[in-house]
This record gives C-alpha cells, sequence and structure tokens, in this order.
C-alpha cells in the first residue's frame, strides 16, 4: 500500500510539472483503439476516435508549452532570489 502511495505522489508531481502528459497519453490510446475499431471495420467509430485523439494531442502540445513558460519563470524567480 505504501509503494501505491509513493507511485501515486510520483505520478502527481510528474503531472504537476507536465500538464500535458495526461492528454498526450489519452492521445496515444485513443489512437490505438482507433486502429483496432478500424482493422474490425468500424470506420465511422474508428473516424470518432481519431478525431478525439487529436484533439487530445493539440492540448497536451498546448498545456506542455504552458508547463515550460511556468517552469522557467519559477527559475527566473530563484535566481532573482539569489
Amino acid at each position: 500500500m505504501r509503494s501505491l502511495r509513493k507511485l501515486w505522489k510520483k505520478a502527481m508531481s510528474y503531472i504537476e510539472e507536465n500538464l500535458g502528459a495526461p492528454c498526450i497519453v489519452a492521445f496515444m490510446a485513443l489512437l490505438i483503439l482507433s486502429a483496432i475499431e478500424l482493422a474490425l471495420g468500424n470506420e465511422d467509430l474508428a473516424s470518432k476516435l481519431a478525431e478525439a485523439a487529436y484533439y487530445n494531442l493539440v492540448a497536451g502540445v498546448i498545456l506542455q508549452i504552458v508547463s515550460i513558460f511556468r517552469s522557467e519563470r519559477k527559475a527566473q524567480e530563484r535566481k532573482a532570489e539569489d
């Protein structure tokens, strides 16, 4: 149970620093599901899943850019304190 809590804390810490990570993971999962549905012949569902995947990718990239600016600002604040 303790190791699960540590893992959870590490995951939350990572997500705080990389805001786009959940969206990018969702992008990958949706794209895989889309490929599976396409292979099964469900083209309409595959298309909708792929569209949702790409929206997640765009959101993830935008959030990663925000994360970069946040971390740069924090680094500059630390330098100013020194």
